[in-house]
């Protein structure tokens, strides 16, 4: 079972690899859209920009929230559009500006993402080192809804739908979101933590943000209330699926393999499930998971879920 588990999951990090392309090519479409063009600062905050995006890089972003958009959406049975592929962009923006500010001095304090040094590092040699991470991680953030209200796109889409994928992206980021995640796990630094702290961690840091791009693939695919309701499940397992998965990374991975720094949760002190409950316990967590997701597919009576499968089996056992 494991092994075929493992040759169709290999299959499917093929798959994505087209998916990525495609998501790569409209991206960098969208970051020159948002990118400034005239005006003091502009070139640095352009270079900034494209620099974390990563829209050059051949080793990147795994692309995994846009990706999500677009295989709820093929799942309901619908064609993706240009722009259903622009809205899925607007949550890898929100995804790298999170992560932007997460990986500054006075939080993660990671020097490496996707394979390179973070912005705040690389900065210095654009001008203006944190400062400018900052900023422009606040930046993106603003731009994304920016995308999102185009007048362009509101023509594909019924102004129901725009303001419930903008209400939902919102929360996720919000105050309420990733942010209360970050802070939650700033506070309990240090700390024992318990096996609940860790999971409202996961949950708001992690899993916030992939049930907000379930919730907007849903909602551009006309999902009905109750397919609604059993992806958002699968989108909460598979938020934990993902944290848990890094968790287990961090311990016994390399930064060359990853492509970021390893060990750091220890070096902040910050428990995972992992650091507390060993990797073989994490483990099974994350097949239960996996099960309990693959439940949930079941429920939502897909076109196609093959992929959503796919997906949340390949995670639990990625390399990177």
């Amino acid at each position: 079972m494991f092994t075929t588990r493992k040759n169709k999951t290999r299959r499917f990090a093929n798959e994505m690899d087209g998916f990525r392309t495609g998501i790569n090519k409209h991206l960098k479409e969208v970051v020159n859209m948002i990118s400034p063009s005239e005006g003091i600062g502009s070139e640095d905050v352009s270079r900034a920009i494209k620099y974390c995006m990563c829209v050059e890089d051949s080793y990147g972003p795994k692309r995994i929230r846009p990706m999500l958009v677009l295989l709820v959406i093929k799942a309901l049975g619908m064609e993706i559009n240009v722009a259903h592929q622009t809205v899925a962009c607007a949550l890898e923006i929100a995804h790298i500006a999170s992560l932007i500010h997460d990986d500054l001095p006075g939080v993660d304090n990671s020097d490496f993402r996707h394979g390179k040094k973070a912005l705040h590092v690389a900065s210095p040699d654009i001008g203006w080192g944190v400062g400018l991470a900052i900023h422009v991680g606040a930046g993106l953030e603003y731009d994304l809804f920016r995308l999102l209200s185009d007048r362009q796109l509101l023509k594909s889409f019924s102004t129901k739908q725009m303001i419930s994928v903008i209400a939902e992206i919102s929360m996720a980021l919000g105050c309420s979101g990733v942010m209360q995640g970050q802070v939650a796990d700033l506070k309990t630094a240090g700390r024992t933590r318990t096996p609940s702290d860790i999971a409202n961690i996961r949950d708001k840091k992690t899993g916030m943000l992939i049930r907000a791009c379930m919730a907007t693939g849903c909602i551009l695919g006309r999902a009905t209330h109750m397919q609604r309701l059993a992806l958002d499940f699968y989108g909460r397992c598979l938020g934990d699926v993902w944290q848990l998965r890094d968790d287990a990374l961090d311990i016994e991975s390399s930064p060359e393999k990853l492509g970021k720094p390893t060990k750091l949760d220890s070096a902040n002190k910050q428990a995972t499930y992992a650091s507390l409950c060993g990797i073989e316990q994490t483990q099974r967590l994350i097949d239960e998971l996996v099960t309990r997701a693959h439940k949930s597919i079941v429920v939502a009576k897909l076109k196609d879920p093959s992929r959503l499968i796919a997906l949340i089996d390949w995670a639990a056992i990625r390399d990177r």
